[in-house]
């Protein structure tokens, strides 16, 4: 309930999403107001239908599950590939190809301080600087898996029922946490679903990404 690609991808994860995103529907980034007109033209149940909320309103979302509760977030702005979403509660989160760099007003939160080295390329470790609610970790993460699977879920930015399956391995060294991350991508590389951790004390949510153009 809401709460109020083939062969050359193999090789690296591609950064096609800094480039497809730039053309999706956006909501005014200060325009809250307009977020709340927005949800408040749908009833529950109609939000909770993601097939109808997507097709009947104007603008890219996702859904964020936690274990026990979903929310819906709709995309703001974009800025250097960085795609910022805001919630029903006015909560803040920022992403990178699927991946959550930034977060605000969520049941805890981040801030990446070194963006520019999260990166997304197979076999190379890559570090960078991340505070969880408020406490600096060195985090490392590497692309261990590309695969082109048949999708196990519908979707409308699905082009085939094949999805290119990405696997991301995080670690945080001082604390001894490892964990995995998985980035479902249609055909034109937009990474439309994500099973990942973003902090160490949370538990493992799904992230449904749909694009609006």
């Amino acid at each position: 309930m809401i709460f109020i690609i083939k062969n050359f991808v193999k090789s690296k994860f591609l950064l096609v999403l800094l480039l497809s995103s730039c053309q999706i529907n956006l909501l005014d980034r200060g325009n809250y107001e307009e977020l709340l007109s927005l949800l408040n033209s749908f009833s529950e149940e109609e939000i909770n239908d993601y097939m109808y909320f997507y097709e009947n309103n104007p603008y890219s979302f996702l859904v964020l599950r936690y274990p026990k509760k979903e929310v819906l977030f709709v995309a703001a702005s974009i800025e250097d590939g960085y795609l910022l979403w805001v919630g029903p509660n006015q909560e803040l989160i920022r992403t990178l190809n699927g991946k959550i760099v930034s977060t605000y007003g969520l049941p805890r939160n981040i801030k990446t301080l070194s963006p520019s080295k999260v990166k997304f390329e197979k076999n190379r470790i890559t570090s960078h600087l991340v505070k969880f609610d408020g406490e600096p970790s060195n985090v490392k993460s590497s692309i261990t898996l590309f695969d082109e699977q048949v999708c196990k879920f519908n979707h409308p930015n699905l082009i085939s029922d094949k999805c290119i399956i990405s696997e991301e391995t995080i670690f945080i060294d001082n604390i001894n946490w490892q964990r995995k991350n998985i980035y479902y991508l249609n055909d034109n590389q937009e990474v439309v679903k994500t099973l990942q951790y973003y902090h160490p004390l949370e538990e493992q949510i799904e992230i449904t990404f749909y694009y609006k153009r």
